[in-house]
């Protein structure tokens, strides 16, 4: 159910862009329809992509409730029908209160619904049938009667949940008008029904109260890359739990979450590769925490079952991302002077010269000098410098933390090369150190030219086998 697989499209017979997801084969007859479907209601592909993540968290949701629908059981029926009980329950009072009824007014509104469920005897049925067609009667006003509620929970009812809940609602209804006139009348020897101290679970899922939450950080301010990795988390999270309603994951349920992500189970675990403590501390609970918390603030939930949950380092996570060699350092830099194939552009062509020498020679991260404006680079007193700094008017830009804003002096061996000659040949309109259409949807210019650099550099170090601890555009910082 990942969002990833639900991406904006635009129909040849619209404008406006779309997004579609194929409902599960076994939830397909529940929903009565194969497919959802939503406008984006934008023609900008830009913005499509912005609230195609919002749209199609609903579709995740909607379809989790359907999940959830498909695996009601007694225990969920009964629920159901207790929250209808209390709810006709509290109305039946208020009103016989507001109306002054005696005995006789809660008497009446049963005998005409008893009435209004009975067969005509015109139609000639035996006791046997007239008494089958009077359950169905009563079963059919049940499940109008209760439909409300159910689309409050956002349920659907199967067939054969159809066909149990519809008379217990009827009941129901008729012990509601039974408690109220014990309740107004003062009748001590009303003993409630079974069902009336159940209730549903919340049905909102994970899913369902991340929507909220996400709206909540954006207006904070919080990265959406941020927010989109957390949401990644959770849908996974949500699928692990099989789409419960948040309040009845318990606190063992977050300890077989947090094992089975560090174990090599597929389902959880990218690839069944084994995560970290720290990723599954740091990345994984914190999105759950965090959704947990909020929740609780909002009123929303009332229990945390991710509170002091967290996983304990093993020997084997002590692998640390480790640097290049110097002999690999001087392959990479030696390789920057090569020429580039014509078919390359000349954009990645610079990013490849240039990228290297910086990050190796400043200390700097690679995004930092991806997002250098040429208005950077600057001299003072006879020194060559690269300003570090955030630009207000760029969304996608960002700094580690705020000592990341800084000026940094060129090495030497750095202009010797010629960087400063590459700097003047750049047109001079041009705004970026390094041109090129590079924004992704979030607004960042560093990702995609980052990651054509990475493969880059693998193709200069074949005798590389494992890149799982020396990752190519992370370790050039510190070599």
């Amino acid at each position: 159910m990942s969002l990833r697989m639900c991406s904006p499209y635009r129909p040849d017979n619209s404008a406006c862009y779309y997004v579609r997801k194929r409902i599960p084969k076994e939830l397909q007859t529940l929903a009565n329809k194969t497919v959802i479907k939503r406008s984006l209601r934008t023609k900008d592909p830009h913005e499509a992509k912005r609230r195609a993540l919002t749209v199609c968290a609903e579709i995740d949701s909607e379809i989790a409730r359907l999940r959830r629908s498909l695996h009601m059981g007694s225990r969920d029926l009964q629920a159901v029908t207790g929250e209808y009980f209390n709810l006709r329950l509290d109305e039946t009072i208020r009103q016989a209160q507001r109306e002054q009824w005696d005995s006789l007014g809660f008497e009446m509104p049963s005998d005409l619904l008893l009435e209004n469920i009975e067969p005509p005897t015109s139609e000639g049925l035996n006791f046997e049938e007239w008494d089958q067609e009077r359950k169905h009667r009563a079963n059919g006003w049940g499940l109008q009667a209760v439909s409300s509620l159910l689309k409050k929970h956002g349920l659907a009812l199967t067939p054969a949940n159809a066909d149990r809940l519809g008379l217990k609602i009827f009941k129901a209804e008729l012990q509601a008008y039974k408690g109220a006139a014990a309740e107004v009348l003062g009748d001590d020897n009303w003993t409630p029904p079974r069902y009336a101290d159940k209730t549903l679970d919340s049905s909102q899922s994970l899913i369902d109260l991340w929507e909220g939450y996400e709206q909540s950080r954006r207006n904070a301010g919080t990265a959406p890359r941020t927010l989109d990795g957390w949401r990644s988390n959770i849908e996974k999270a949500s699928r692990f739990f099989h789409h419960r309603p948040a309040s009845s994951i318990g606190k063992k349920d977050v300890w077989a979450y947090a094992e089975a992500l560090r174990s090599h189970e597929k389902g959880t675990s990218p690839a069944g590769r084994r995560l970290t403590a720290k990723t599954v501390n740091d990345n994984h609970l914190a999105a759950l925490s965090a959704l947990y918390k909020w929740s609780i603030s909002k009123e929303i939930l009332e229990v945390d079952p991710t509170k002091g949950v967290r996983v304990k380092a093993s020997a084997s996570d002590s692998n640390q991302i480790i640097g290049y060699k110097r002999e690999q350092v001087a392959a990479i830099l030696k390789a920057t002077r090569e020429p580039r194939s014509k078919r390359v552009p000349a954009a990645n062509a610079n990013i490849s010269r240039w990228v290297p020498w910086l990050c190796a020679f400043t200390g700097a991260r690679i995004s930092e000098i991806l997002w250098l404006r040429r208005s950077d680079v600057s001299r003072t007193e006879g020194i060559t410098y690269i300003d570090i700094q955030i630009d207000k008017s760029e969304e996608g830009q960002s700094v580690k933390t705020s000592e990341s804003i800084r000026s940094v002096p060129l090495h030497p061996a750095i202009i010797y090369e010629g960087f400063l000659e590459y700097v003047e040949s750049l047109p001079k309109g041009e705004k970026y150190l390094f041109p090129g259409s590079w924004k992704d949807q979030y607004g960042d210019r560093a990702r995609t030219p980052a990651n054509k650099l990475r493969g880059w550099i693998k193709e200069q170090l074949p005798e590389v086998e494992d890149w799982s601890r020396l990752n190519p555009n992370h370790c050039r910082q510190y070599c």
